[in-house]
């Protein structure tokens, strides 16, 4: 194999889920920003066998906690990992989705696109400050918050998080408090 420069092996990385993304836009065009980039999720998960598909363990999660095969726990994966780049416009919001993708992959190669990642989610960060995400989030995701929220047949872990992320705008001290009791459980069970 011929050696690659370390942009090419991260455009290796970047390239098939711009790709994707752009085509469930053309597919489906009726969706929202984060079923697309969800969907962009799922696809990279499926053209992944698990072994090298590592990076999908959340920092504080236990590895034995996630089953990620179970198609639910898949479903509800693929929104969380997703849903702060979804309040961006396209093509920020796949930029720095696939800027995070490429983290979680290969953290010495995202180097390379550290300072432009920075650039396209300092809007995410300061709704997120300014405790205005869920607000923002709810107008461009319409669709998918209300299904997530309204439809009974909807997985209930997804749920439970769209309602968790609207209490920690509304009461940032009740969502810490219920974080550190989950937490103390996890670590106790």
């Amino acid at each position: 194999m011929l050696p690659f420069t370390k942009l090419a092996r991260a455009k290796k990385i970047i390239n098939p889920i711009t790709i994707d993304f752009y085509n469930l836009k053309t597919l489906y065009p009726e969706k929202d920003e984060h079923w697309y980039l969800a969907n962009t999720w799922l696809r990279r998960y499926e053209k992944h066998s698990k072994k090298d598909f590592k990076y999908y363990v959340l920092p504080n999660a236990n590895i034995a906690d996630i089953r990620i095969s179970e198609p639910s726990r898949l479903l509800s994966f693929s929104y969380i990992e997703s849903y702060q780049f979804s309040i961006l416009k396209s093509p920020e919001s796949i930029g720095a989705f696939s800027y995070y993708i490429l983290y979680k992959e290969a953290p010495k190669l995202s180097i390379i696109f550290s300072e432009h990642y920075k650039k396209l989610t300092v809007q995410i960060f300061k709704l997120k400050e300014e405790k205005n995400f869920i607000t923002v989030y709810k107008e461009k995701n319409k669709k998918t918050y209300e299904y997530f929220i309204s439809d009974p047949e909807c997985e209930s872990n997804l749920k439970s998080f769209f309602l968790s992320l609207e209490m920690e705008d509304k009461n940032p001290q009740l969502y810490n408090d219920l974080l550190n009791k989950i937490d103390i459980s996890r670590r106790n069970s």
